[in-house]
């Protein structure tokens, strides 16, 4: 239980010495785990069987999360801000371009590595208990990995001239993420708690995933990654539109990934002003996450 709470603790604490090299081995671990995870589903023929179920359950999680977010952070602004109405943005297109082609080789990398995993569980069965001493140093190296994170999170709330402001909008954000949970989990006859935690990953998937998994096991741990992975996407692809409606819509919509990976789209949309939100948003859930999962998984 108290193993990933050590290994944030002890990626905060390295962060000066593993930082440089952090994006690369959270993203290289992630492929680990994926290729892991998909050797387990192929091993396991039932499981295998069920992917489009949890397909359609893992869209139903990111889409009911997503837009009860959005919704309930546009309510908000349109109470207690004066102005959240934005523009799209014509700069920046080159590192737009960049970003998003990216984030497509990105999507291919994760299709191929989950995909050799379930085809390397399906024809080499014996290789199950060679899987899950992988699966749990994945897990290790994430939590370590997304700990250094956690410092830059902090870092960044402390130099922010409008942090007592910029709180309540991630906790709204929040709020309508584990709301669309539980109503998708409604829908979908799933565990409420379970389903309430996946939509309160908010596109923090690497994460989101590996606590899932590690409470509510590797079926659930799947839906949590394609849930918050979807959503992480549909940021890159929705963000022009929605800040056509409300500034701080691709903010609900970006979640925690507005601190990094996400944070240029917000740039490029919305603007600096709305870039500094972003970033001190996705910091303060970047900070909550690991324990909103935790606290809803353990109930």
């Amino acid at each position: 239980m108290w193993l990933p709470f050590i290994c944030l603790a002890a990626g905060a604490l390295l962060a000066p010495l593993i930082k440089p090299w952090s994006d690369c081995l959270l993203k290289y671990t992630l492929f680990l785990l994926l290729f892991g995870l998909g050797t387990r589903i192929g091993i396991n023929r039932a499981l295998l069987a069920s992917i489009p179920r949890l397909g359609v359950e893992s869209f139903a999680v990111c889409l009911m999360a997503s837009a009860a977010s959005i919704v309930l952070v546009i309510l908000w602004g349109s109470l207690f801000l004066n102005n959240h109405t934005a523009g799209s943005r014509d700069d920046e297109t080159n590192s737009y371009r960049q970003d998003f082609r990216r984030e497509l080789l990105f999507i291919l990398s994760v299709v191929i590595f989950l995909g050799i995993g379930m085809v390397s569980g399906y024809f080499f069965a014996s290789s199950e208990r060679l899987v899950l001493p992988l699966i749990n140093l994945s897990l290790v190296i994430i939590y370590v990995s997304v700990g250094v994170g956690l410092k830059d999170g902090i870092g960044g709330l402390k130099n922010s001239p409008h942090k007592s402001a910029y709180i309540f909008l991630p906790l709204v954000i929040t709020a309508g993420s584990i709301a669309g949970g539980f109503l998708a989990g409604f829908f979908m006859n799933s565990n409420f708690n379970t389903a309430g935690a996946i939509g309160g990953g908010m596109g923090y998937y690497s994460l989101t995933m590996a606590v899932v998994t590690q409470k509510a096991g590797i079926e659930m741990g799947l839906v949590a990654f394609l849930a918050n992975f979807m959503r992480e996407v549909m940021t890159f692809f929705l963000s022009p539109l929605l800040a056509r409606v409300s500034a701080l819509a691709p903010i609900a919509l970006g979640g925690a990934t507005t601190m990094d990976t996400t944070l240029a789209m917000m740039k490029r949309c919305l603007g600096e002003e709305y870039a500094i939100l972003a970033f001190c948003s996705g910091a303060v859930l970047t900070l909550i996450t690991p324990f909103l999962l935790m606290f809803l998984l353990s109930l």
